[in-house]
């Protein structure tokens, strides 16, 4: 009844899968040598996680085995190189051909475009400040004409 117990823990579950601590670990070899049924569960346990593993399994999509084919070719062809140990340490590796599809490219009518509009926008900018200011010079002298004592008492 002891084995049972020890089984149904999850023990074996966390040596697996590596999560056990180093006491369970020295726990469950002292077991094992007590009990050689245990060894049999260890491996059902084990063929257990396995299936599960290649039930749920996804498949990588197939540009990851390309970067892997194309980081193996370019390892190849760097050990065919004859660098000393030091010079591969401070080797590194620039592309410089871009992939398709991986830059934006902008039709220069669209540059004049922005360039029109950012030109148009600052214009509006000046014309709008101008016309704000002279209304306020227009509307203090308004007032001015309106109430003559008011605004000679605060000066």
């Amino acid at each position: 009844m002891e084995l049972e117990q020890y089984i149904s823990t999850g023990i074996i579950e966390s040596f697996l899968l590596g999560l056990a601590t180093p006491d369970e670990v020295a726990e469950l070899q002292r077991m094992r040598l007590r009990f050689p049924a245990l060894e049999t569960e260890i491996a059902a346990v084990e063929r257990r996680m396995e299936n599960a593993a290649f039930e749920e399994a996804v498949m990588p999509p197939a540009r990851v085995w390309e970067g892997i084919q194309q980081h193996l070719n370019w390892e190849s062809s760097f050990r065919d190189e004859k660098l000393s140990d030091e010079e591969r340490k401070h080797y590194t590796f620039i592309s410089m051909q871009p992939k398709e599809g991986t830059y934006i490219s902008v039709h220069r009518s669209w540059k004049i475009i922005l360039i029109l509009f950012f030109l148009l926008s600052k214009l509006f900018l000046v014309g709008f400040l101008y016309f704000y200011f002279k209304s306020q010079s227009l509307q203090d002298k308004l007032n001015e004409a309106r109430h003559p004592q008011t605004t000679a008492a605060t000066r």
